[in-house]
């Protein structure tokens, strides 16, 4: 058994043990500052577990500060996470932390099985790749641990869930994308996807789990009690309420999704450190109108990406990473009140794009397409200043408070689009054609 360890521990490479060193950093400042938004969730399902009404009631976040929040999540949430409300808040804090780090991991191996990544890159170079994700990624990864929030769940069970439709295991598909479904409604996106890319079975799956998950916390109601509940929770999620739309920005400037960007930049509603940031001042029902409208166009953007006619079959792993990578933008963008940490959702397309480059230089490919080559190169650069760049560890916090006055995240995250648009997936078949066919891109 000792053997067995010491060969898993070598396998483990440096760069994981990176990545581990970081997470258990923030896993001790988190534990002793609080559990963030977990206390929530881990007060919801004590309550829910007593059978009480678990929406509309305060939640102590932070003891230290007296800081309440609600619960906004799903009864199906609150019931899954019944075996963490029988534990102390902290142990139980501890537990969901390592557990969001494992899947952090694998979301890591997903994303190099989509891309190929072993049959790319040398072990050098997948360093420097694993290198720059996470130069891309590591302000929001941190975000979720220092919150203990449940995004990094939500982006995996997209990616796993693709991985099990393209292997035609329906059942596991549709389990995990309607579990994530059901916590969160987020990755909702992923739904119309299945059935768009002909994986019928598994989107008829994913329905079927669906009514199944938002039935199996009755057994603790009775029926009436419950329907109220779930009467309670499509209130809180609305997403016409004042508090996601006109009132994003009243009490501070954490909100980085279309709702908190629409509002900021079309009325006058908000002013802060004595300066203006609205384009036009528009009244609060045409405010409306633009966020709904701008949430439509991120939608329809879509299609750009799809490129095909609805209901075709593609069995090219990189040309469904690069869709769902955009997928995972729009995520973040289109639903309502989506914090800092809701941008780990870019994790996907920054590894994507990073990925292209990297081929791009290492197959000679940018010798040929220089104005592609630098292009994408300096967007990619400008992304990386609004979105990382602008953390208060970086330009300190004066400057990052005008950058949240200014939702330099969100500007970021819409210019990444263009970028990983650039990184056509038909520009990597071309590369992948050049590279030497006696290469031996041997990676641990």
């Amino acid at each position: 058994m000792a053997a067995s360890f010491s060969k898993i521990l070598h396998k483990f490479s440096k760069v994981r043990w990176l990545l581990v060193v970081l997470v258990l950093v923030y896993f001790i400042r988190v534990l002793v500052l609080g559990a963030g938004d977990f206390a929530v969730y881990w007060g919801a399902s004590k309550a829910l577990s007593a059978g009480k009404m678990i929406y509309h009631v305060p939640y102590l976040v932070n003891p230290s500060s007296d800081e309440w929040c609600e619960y906004s999540y799903s009864p199906f949430f609150a019931f899954i996470l019944m075996p963490f409300s029988w534990l102390p808040l902290k142990v139980a804090d501890a537990l969901w932390l390592m557990i969001n780090m494992v899947i952090l991991f694998r979301i890591f191996d997903l994303i190099i099985v989509f891309l190929d990544i072993k049959k790319s890159f040398t072990r050098k170079e997948y360093r420097w790749w694993v290198f720059g994700t996470l130069l891309f990624s590591t302000r929001f990864i941190l975000y979720n641990f220092d919150l203990s929030q449940a995004t990094i769940i939500m982006l995996y069970g997209s990616l796993e869930s693709l991985r099990f439709a393209i292997k035609r295991q329906w059942a596991w598909a549709g389990a995990l994308l309607a579990t994530v479904i059901t916590i969160k409604l987020m990755p909702l996106v992923m739904l119309p996807y299945l059935f768009w890319r002909r994986y019928w079975q598994a989107g008829l799956a994913t329905l079927g789990f669906i009514l199944l998950f938002l039935i199996t916390p009755s057994v603790l109601y009775t029926w009436n009690d419950y329907l109220l509940m779930l009467k309670e929770w499509t209130i809180v999620l609305n997403p016409a309420n004042d508090d996601f739309t006109i009132k994003q920005n009243v009490i501070a400037e954490s909100i980085h999704s279309l709702s908190g960007f629409i509002p900021a930049f079309f009325t006058n509603d908000v002013t802060r450190y004595e300066m203006n940031r609205h384009f036009v001042d528009l009244d609060n029902s045409t405010m409306v109108m633009v966020l709904n409208s701008a949430r439509l166009f991120f939608i329809g953007l879509t299609l750009l990406f799809l490129k095909t006619k609805p209901f075709i079959a593609i069995n090219e792993k990189k040309r469904l990473f690069w869709e769902v990578s955009y997928l995972m933008i729009a995520m973040s963008l289109i639903f309502p009140h989506q914090q800092k940490y809701a941008f780990i959702l870019i994790l996907p397309a920054c590894a994507y794009v990073l990925f292209s480059l990297m081929m791009m230089k290492k197959t000679g490919f940018y010798l040929e397409n220089k104005r592609l080559f630098y292009t994408t190169i300096a967007l990619f650069t400008i992304v990386w200043l609004l979105t990382t760049g602008s953390t208060d560890g970086i330009i300190g916090r004066e400057l990052y408070k005008y950058g949240q006055y200014f939702k330099l995240i969100t500007w970021g995250t819409m210019l990444l689009i263009v970028p990983l648009y650039l990184c056509k997936p038909y520009f990597l078949n071309t590369m992948k054609k050049k590279l030497p066919k006696t290469a031996s891109p041997h990676m641990a």
